[in-house]
């Protein structure tokens, strides 16, 4: 299955959990804002979410620096 995530398409496995997305990504949970289909998830519904075929995502992670 396809979704699209910061305008780029991904291939998926059917039934992908989020949290597993992200891992696969190397973003850790807290370092990152989710938007999921045009809403802002909050950390705590992340284990909820399974992805489905042309779902979106708008990722952004936070770096620090100097």
């Amino acid at each position: 299955m396809q979704v699209l995530v910061n305008g780029e398409e991904f291939e998926l496995e059917p039934k992908t959990e989020l949290l597993d997305f992200l891992q696969d990504q190397e973003l850790q949970r807290e370092q990152v804002v989710i938007e999921y289909n045009g809403s802002i998830i909050k950390g705590d519904n992340l284990d909820n979410i399974i992805l489905e075929a042309d779902d979106q995502l708008e990722l952004i992670s936070f770096v620090g620096g100097g």
